[in-house]
C-alpha cells in the first residue's frame, strides 16, 4: 500500500546530502562549487559515473550535459534591479567513485552591484525529477556567511542579501527552513496525526503534543551540542519503528471507544521517549545548517519556532476536518485506515532504511 500511494519526494528519506557553495565577489563574479552523489547526478542527467563501463564516454556526456544544461537550469539574478548574472559551467571533478563536484561561475554586471542589495537563485536542478536530494547551500562574501539554506525539490528559489545578515533576516530564514522541514516531514506529521486520532479528549490532546514539542526540542539541542551522538541510520530506523508503534494500538482497538485512562503516565513517557527520538532526527538536518552560520542560538530558536508552527498549524487542519466526525457513526473505520496507512508507512520506510 505504501509503495502504491507515497508521494515521490519524501523529506524524511533523501538519498543523498550534497552541499553548494557561492562565493560573490565585488566585482560581480560569483564562484560556484556543487557537490553530489553519482546516483543523484544519474537521476538529473541520465549519466551514470559511477559505472566502470564508458568511463571516457560517460564523462564526454557529463561535460557536453553541464555545459549546455547547467547554465539554463541554474539561474542568477541581482534584485531589485532584475539584472541577469549568466552562469558558466567551468569543470567537474570525481574526489572519489561514489562522488562529483562540479565548479561554475557567474558573471553580474559589475555597474549594477552598487545598485542591488540582495541575489535570487533559481535552481531548476529539482524542476522535472524525481530527486531525494537536499543540497545544502551558503552564500559567502568577504570571508563572510550571508546565508545558509537548503534547496530541494520543494524549495528551488531563494533569496539572499549580498550585505551581512540582520538578526532579524537569520530569524526569518531558519524559521522558514524549520517550517518546510516539518510540512514536508511525512514522518513527523503521520506521528502527529496518530496522537491526534488516539487522543480521549482535547486536553489530553494538548498534553501530548505539549510533550512531544518539549521533548523533541530537548534531543534536538542536545545532539547538536554533543551530548548526544546516535548515527543517523539508526535515528531513521527507530523514527519508522515509532510510527509502527503508535498505529498499532490505534489499529487494533480501532471499533473501540477511546478510554480517559489514555492520558496515564505510561502514554506520556512513551510519547516523550518517541519525542526525543524525534528530535534527534531533525538535528541531522539541522546540523548542516548550523555549521555555516554565527547565529548559533538565534538559529536553533528560530527553526524551531518555524517547525512548531508548522505543526499547530497541521494540528489545527486536524481538528478541523477530523474532530466533527469522532461523533459519527463511521468514525471507528475511519480512525482504523489511517491507522492502517500510517503502520504501512512506517513498515515501508523502516524495511527501506534497513536494506539501505
Amino acid at each position: 500500500m505504501a509503495c502504491i500511494f507515497l508521494p515521490l519526494s519524501l523529506e524524511a528519506h533523501d538519498r543523498s546530502k550534497g552541499k553548494s557553495f557561492f562565493t560573490f565577489f565585488s566585482d560581480g563574479t560569483i564562484n560556484i562549487q556543487i557537490g553530489m552523489n553519482n546516483l543523484d547526478f544519474l537521476d538529473w542527467a541520465g549519466i551514470d559515473l559511477g559505472s566502470p563501463n564508458n568511463v571516457d564516454k560517460n564523462q564526454q556526456a557529463a561535460e557536453r550535459f553541464l555545459t549546455y544544461t547547467l547554465p539554463k537550469q541554474l539561474r542568477i539574478e541581482m534584485l531589485p534591479a532584475g539584472a541577469s548574472c549568466p552562469v558558466k559551467y567551468k569543470q567537474m571533478e570525481q574526489p572519489d567513485h561514489r562522488n562529483i563536484e562540479i565548479f561554475a561561475v557567474a558573471f553580474c554586471p559589475p555597474s549594477k552591484v552598487a545598485h542591488n542589495h540582495s541575489l535570487r537563485v533559481d535552481w531548476g536542478l529539482f524542476v522535472a525529477t524525481p530527486l531525494k536530494h537536499t543540497s545544502f547551500s551558503q552564500l559567502k562574501a568577504d570571508d563572510q556567511i550571508l546565508k545558509a539554506w537548503a534547496f530541494s525539490n520543494r524549495h528551488r528559489k531563494e533569496i539572499i542579501s549580498i550585505k551581512t545578515s540582520s538578526p532579524a533576516e537569520t530569524f526569518m530564514s531558519f524559521a522558514q527552513e524549520g517550517f518546510w522541514h516539518l510540512i514536508t516531514g511525512w514522518d513527523h506529521l503521520w506521528f502527529l496525526l496518530l496522537l491526534f486520532l488516539s487522543c480521549p479528549t482535547f486536553k489530553t490532546l494538548v498534553l501530548w503534543v505539549t510533550t512531544f514539542t518539549l521533548s523533541h526540542a530537548m534531543s534536538l539541542l542536545a545532539s547538536y551540542l554533543g551530548f548526544v551522538q546516535i548515527p543517523g541510520h539508526w535515528i531513521e530506523c527507530g523514527i519508522a519503528l515509532s510510527i509502527c508503534l503508535a498505529a498499532w494500538p490505534a489499529w487494533k482497538q480501532r471499533n473501540a471507544p477511546l478510554q480517559a485512562h489514555s492520558s496515564t503516565t505510561k502514554a506520556f513517557l512513551i510519547i516523550l521517549g518517541f519525542g526525543l527520538l524525534h528530535g534527534l532526527g531533525f538535528a541531522s538536518f539541522l546540523a548542516e545548517l548550523l555549521a555555516q552560520t554565527k547565529s548559533l542560538y538565534l538559529a536553533l530558536f528560530s527553526f524551531h519556532v518555524g517547525l512548531e508552527v508548522a505543526q499547530v498549524l497541521f494540528l489545527v487542519v486536524c481538528l478541523v476536518l477530523l474532530w466533527p466526525l469522532r461523533t459519527k457513526r463511521f468514525w471507528p473505520q475511519v480512525r482504523g485506515a489511517l491507522a492502517l496507512f500510517a503502520f504501512s508507512f512506517g513498515l515501508f520506510w523502516l524495511w527501506e532504511r534497513l536494506i539501505g
